[in-house]
């Protein structure tokens, strides 16, 4: 058997190839190269599949984020609440209606308005 670690402790992935032969000193000094060549690609094909899921979910944040500043702004001038006071009202309306803020928030931006009454689902 050959075993390899995969350093991959910047992305918090602990990883490894082993390779399994039938037969005992199956493996050369040939083969522990190419083991290693192939666990090297391994790693950066990992890390780099882990660093696009972290900049998709990055840009998700980001967009969310965004309406959910947008939706703030469209409560605060009409009701003559604080930026604390309209997040609040999004939170409420979030948890009341058992939808994710993003979605409550882009309900306000749509609508210019905002429904707290426990559960309602506009």
């Amino acid at each position: 058997m050959l075993s390899y670690r995969m350093h991959l402790e910047a992305a918090g992935i602990i990883g490894g190839l082993n390779i399994y032969a039938e037969k005992t000193r199956a493996f050369g000094e040939r083969d522990l190269a190419e083991g290693l060549l192939l666990v090297t690609h391994a790693a950066q094909a990992l890390a780099a599949s882990h660093l696009r899921g972290g900049a998709h979910n990055l840009e998700r944040a980001l967009a969310s984020n965004r309406d959910i500043g947008t939706a703030i702004g469209v409560l605060m001038a009409p009701h003559k609440l604080g930026r604390e006071q309209a997040f609040d009202l999004l939170r409420i309306a979030s948890q009341n209606t058992n939808r994710k803020l993003n979605e409550v928030a882009r309900d306000v931006i749509d609508t210019g308005t905002i429904d707290v009454t426990p559960g309602h689902r506009s």
